[in-house]
């Protein structure tokens, strides 16, 4: 799971964790002890394409056009 939280900047701030509902409160604490202010937090489940591109190091779109981009080459 990835928990996010955005910073005074709005930028996102993302964690990963094998059990983010269960890492939140940790990571709240902590923060709070370092004197940062989160306002929000969302916890989600990855989709698919990031368990691929975690994995892979590519994501499904990525891969696809390789081969295709391969299959072109292999073909003149």
């Amino acid at each position: 799971m990835t928990a996010c939280a955005r910073s005074v900047s709005r930028a996102p701030r993302c964690a990963r964790s094998d059990d983010g509902a269960r890492a939140v409160p940790h990571v709240l604490q902590a923060l709070e002890a370092g004197g940062v202010q989160v306002t929000s937090v969302t916890v989600a489940r990855p989709s698919l394409d990031d368990v691929y591109l975690r994995h892979a190091g590519r994501t499904f779109d990525a891969a696809e056009h390789e081969t295709e981009t391969k299959q072109m080459e292999e073909n003149r």
